[in-house]
C-alpha cells in the first residue's frame, strides 16, 4: 500500500486543521515514523450528502475493515450467534474442518455481498450524483466493482432470474446512512471466509454510517430463507487509511478453476450441497451401464428442508417423490416410481468441498433390477 506523507499540500484545506490535529492519534506511516493525524470533520458534497470518499485529489484515503472474516464473532442479533438451518450448519462445520480449502476466494473467483467488505484490504465509495449512482471498487476482491442505483429504481425480475456473483444493488439515504439493499446473488461463492453458505434466496441489506472522519460504522441484515431460519444482523467499523490509495490486485491471472472445473458452472454448488445437475451412469456390472441424468433444486418456497428434483429431464422424465439428505454422514435417499416401476437410490456424497469432484456413489434399484451407480455434478 502507498501511505502519503503529511505535507502541506496534503493539508490544502487549511492551517487550522494542522492545528487541531496535535491532538489527534499518531499517524504511522509507511518508513515506520509517525506523525499527528489531522483531526478532520466529516466530508460531505455540494447537495450536502456526506462524502464516504476523498476529500479532493490532494486528501486521499481508502477504507479498511480490519479482519471480519469470521463473522459468528460479530453478529449481533440473534444473542445466540448465525440462525443455520441443519443442512447450512453441517455444512459449514465441514468447511472448519477442512481449513477453508475449497474456499472459492482461492480460486479468484469474486464474492458479493458482506464477503468483500469483511477482508481486509482496501476499497473505496466513488459517488456520482449527477449518474445517481454510487459505485464501490474493491481491491483485492479480483478487482471487482458494486454498482449501486441511487435512481428509486426497484430490483428487476432479472435479478432473480439470472443471479450474479454481486448482486443487484439499489441504494437510498436514511439521513446520513447509505442503505444499499442487494439481491439476486448466484450460489458460486461463500457468505464469509469461515464457510457459511448462501442460497440464491440470498438478501442482504447494508448500512454505512460515517460517525466521524476515520470511523465508517458498518450495519448488514442477512436474510436467506434457504440457509437460515430467520434475518440476522452484523456489525462492525471501518476505519479511513488518511493518504491510501488502492494498488492494482488482478487475482483472475491466477485463476485455477477454469483450467480443471471439467465444465462444471461456476455459479453454483457452493449453497445446498445436492443442487445441481448430477450427470453418470447405473448399472450391474462395469460393462452393463446406462446413462442417467438427475436434476435436484429446493421447494419453491425454500421454508422446508426438502428438495426436489427428477430422473432423465426431458421426454421419460421419472420425478422424485423423495428427496433425502442425511448431513450427519452425507447420505442421500431417493425415492420415484413411473409407469409401474419403483426406483430406491441411495448413496453417499463423495468430495463434498469440491464443486468440481462431488459426486454421489451408492447402491440403485430399479423394479427387479439392481446395481450400483455414480453420478458427478454439472
Amino acid at each position: 500500500m502507498r501511505h502519503q506523507r503529511i505535507t502541506k499540500t496534503c493539508l490544502s484545506m487549511g492551517a487550522a486543521l494542522v492545528l487541531l490535529s496535535l491532538q489527534s492519534p499518531l499517524w504511522a506511516q509507511e518508513d515506520g515514523t509517525e506523525v499527528a493525524r489531522p483531526d478532520l470533520p466529516i466530508p460531505r458534497l455540494a447537495d450536502g450528502t456526506v462524502n464516504l470518499g476523498w476529500v479532493d485529489p490532494n486528501v486521499k484515503g481508502a477504507w479498511h475493515s480490519g479482519n471480519h472474516q469470521n463473522v459468528s464473532l460479530d453478529v449481533i442479533d440473534p444473542e445466540d450467534g448465525i440462525p443455520f438451518k441443519p443442512w447450512a450448519k453441517a455444512l459449514y462445520d465441514y468447511r472448519n474442518q477442512t481449513n477453508f480449502a475449497d474456499d472459492p476466494n482461492n480460486s479468484c473467483l469474486p464474492g458479493g455481498g458482506t464477503r468483500p467488505t469483511s477482508l481486509i484490504s482496501g476499497w473505496e465509495f466513488i459517488q456520482i450524483p449527477e449518474q445517481q449512482r454510487i459505485v464501490r471498487i474493491f481491491e483485492r476482491v479480483t478487482r471487482n466493482w458494486q454498482e449501486i442505483h441511487m435512481d428509486g429504481r426497484p430490483h428487476p425480475q432479472e435479478a432473480y432470474d439470472l443471479p450474479t456473483w454481486m448482486g443487484h444493488a439499489v441504494g437510498s439515504w436514511d439521513g446520513d446512512t447509505l442503505v444499499v439493499d442487494t439481491v439476486g446473488f448466484n450460489e458460486g461463492h461463500w457468505m464469509s471466509r469461515y464457510g457459511a453458505p448462501r442460497t440464491v434466496q440470498h438478501h442482504v441489506t447494508e448500512r454505512f454510517t460515517r460517525t466521524d472522519y476515520y470511523t465508517l460504522a458498518y450495519q448488514a441484515t442477512i436474510d436467506d430463507p434457504g440457509a437460515y431460519t430467520r434475518p440476522w444482523t452484523i456489525a462492525w467499523d471501518i476505519r479511513w487509511e488518511l493518504g491510501e490509495e488502492l494498488e492494482e490486485v488482478i487475482c483472475h491471472e491466477n485463476n485455477q478453476f477454469a483450467n480443471s472445473s471439467g465444465g462444471v458452472s461456476l455459479t453454483q454448488g457452493q449453497g445446498h450441497p445436492l443442487k445441481g445437475v448430477w450427470l453418470g451412469d447405473w448399472g450391474s456390472n462395469p460393462t452393463d451401464r446406462t446413462a442417467i441424468v438427475i436434476l435436484l433444486d429446493h421447494e419453491a418456497d425454500y421454508e422446508s428442508e426438502t428438495l426436489s428434483g427428477s430422473l432423465n429431464p426431458g421426454p421419460d422424465v421419472v420425478s422424485f417423490s423423495s428427496v433425502e439428505l442425511d448431513h450427519t454422514d452425507w447420505t442421500v435417499h431417493l425415492e420415484a416410481q413411473s409407469e409401474g416401476v419403483r426406483y430406491m437410490i441411495d448413496g453417499r456424497i463423495e468430495n463434498l468441498g469440491s464443486v468440481v469432484d462431488r459426486s454421489i456413489v451408492g447402491t440403485w434399484v430399479q423394479g427387479d433390477q439392481t446395481g450400483d451407480f455414480k453420478v458427478t455434478m454439472r
